[in-house]
């Protein structure tokens, strides 16, 4: 799946970002970031589905290049 960031909050180690296709709102959490770098507000990604206690979020959260955002080149 692909999305953006929409907010993370360090002091809290949590975020949020939105799937492009559903406009649905994920949580994640530092931990559910590859390279444990969080990509800031605005950055495009590419994530998987997991659960928490119960309810969805995103794990496996990578940014994504200009290149992968754009589909490849035609």
């Amino acid at each position: 799946m692909q999305g953006i960031v929409l907010k993370f909050y360090p002091e809290r180690r949590y975020g949020f970002l939105q799937d492009h296709d559903s406009n649905i709102d994920y949580f994640f959490h530092r931990g559910d970031v590859k390279d444990a770098v969080v990509p800031p507000p605005g950055t495009h990604v590419s994530f998987d589905i997991g659960e928490h206690h119960g309810k969805r979020k995103a794990v496996n959260i990578t940014a994504l290049t200009a290149l992968e955002i754009l589909g490849g080149l035609r």
